[in-house]
């Protein structure tokens, strides 16, 4: 297609493969961050969207975030403190008020690296946490015995980019109100620029700053992409009633399935409302830049892409296999540790969290033997979460291993 007649969500996935090589596996990275700016910035939108951007070391989730930051709708800090969104400032005058809170009203937070948060002293990360949770409704109330009260009202959207490491994290405060969806790249390559572009934007410039000049270009070019979508009356997005259906089974997925145990012991799920809006949120925001005012499959694919990606990834492991067979010897060796690569210690907690919300159960009331309820299995035919097991004609009916 001619990119003069491209929509502005494909001018920007087209700018990045000019210098990127992104594998197919990672390229709804692109969709993730501009649907997640878009729907943050669509006043109709009220519930904000926040999203982990999960990969490993040198992958190129910060160089794609990078891109972004010019937009005047983005916020972008490399890291956070204990005291960052609200800094306790004790003076007179609100303009020399550090805490971000105060610049935040209306944009995106854009977090280049969360990763040290995870090396931190247990009380700061509770006091970052709680000032999240606090703030995500748009107001933000802090007490101090040194100044009093100090109010914010700030509803901004919110990027951050981490290592896997922030599944450990994440798990010990979800109890408290999980306010982030995910999506995770690099989970089987690595993104490489293209050094022959690359050089070629080098060559035609005359510069030998070449990693400059391609980010420029980049930059410059995604800008004006986004200040277009931003610029356009927003219209509304249709949604028909069959994906209304399996966006509600996803969000009660998720709900339920990425609910931890707290300290060994199991614990009521979160309400799969506010998944539900936000999800909903994602995919109209990637409508709205694909120049679009009926919902279709690829929004689709991409909430279907983010609600796998929120699952944490040892629950996700274990879903799939259950998913795959079904009645399974849960503590020998060839078992669900090791068809789901799950440490026994971190497995059995996780267990008994899904026993308690019946996800699985004991097949013909043998203990030894566990599986997927109907229930579940249902759930995740509806949401279409995971692919239609490969090895079995229907989920649950994997015959034990004889030992």
């Amino acid at each position: 297609m001619d990119l003069a007649k491209q929509t502005p969500l494909a001018k920007i996935k087209a700018t990045f493969e000019e210098f990127f090589s992104l594998p197919d596996d990672d390229k709804l990275a692109i969709d993730f961050v501009v649907a997640l700016i878009v729907a943050n910035m669509r006043p109709d939108l009220t519930e904000a969207v926040w999203g982990y951007f999960i990969g490993p070391p040198s992958c190129g989730k910060s160089e794609i975030l990078r891109t972004f930051t010019s937009l005047p709708c983005t916020h972008y800090v490399d890291s956070l403190t204990a005291n960052a969104l609200a800094s306790g400032y004790s003076g007179d005058d609100d303009d020399d008020d550090p805490s971000l809170l105060r610049l935040l009203d209306g944009k995106v937070l854009v977090v280049e690296d969360f990763s040290p948060i995870t090396g931190i002293p247990e009380a700061e990360v509770a006091k970052i946490m709680g000032d999240f949770r606090q703030a995500y409704d748009g107001t933000f109330r802090k007490h101090s015995g040194k100044v009093g009260a100090r109010n914010y009202k700030a509803h901004f959207g919110c990027l951050i980019a981490s290592t896997p490491a922030i599944d450990i994290f994440a798990a010990r405060h979800q109890q408290l109100g999980e306010r982030f969806l995910s999506l995770r790249v690099a989970r089987t390559a690595a993104i490489e620029p293209r050094e022959d572009r690359v050089q070629g934007i080098i060559d035609t410039i005359g510069s030998m700053d070449g990693k400059a000049i391609w980010r420029l270009a980049l930059r410059k070019a995604v800008t004006e992409h986004i200040s277009t979508i931003l610029s356009t009356e927003y219209k509304p997005v249709e949604i028909d009633d069959e994906r209304i259906r399996q966006i509600a089974s996803i969000s009660d997925l998720v709900a339920r399935f990425r609910t931890s145990p707290i300290e060994g012991h199991p614990t009521e799920p979160e309400s799969g409302r506010r998944i539900a809006q936000q999800i909903i949120s994602m995919g109209v925001g990637r409508a709205t830049a694909d120049f679009r005012s009926k919902w279709n499959d690829s929004d689709t694919d991409l909430i279907i892409r983010v609600a796998r990606d929120t699952l944490p990834r040892p629950a996700h492991r274990v879903l799939q296999v259950l998913w795959n067979g079904g009645q399974i010897i849960p503590h020998q060796g060839n078992d669900i540790s090791f068809r789901a690569a799950v440490h026994g210690k971190e497995l059995a907690p996780l267990m008994l969290q899904y026993r308690y919300l019946r996800i699985i159960g004991h097949p013909h009331g043998d203990r030894k033997l566990v599986q997927l309820t109907d229930q579940a299995v249902e759930l995740i035919k509806e949401s279409r979460i995971f692919e239609p097991p490969s090895t079995v004609s229907t989920a649950g009916s994997l015959p034990v291993e004889k030992k």
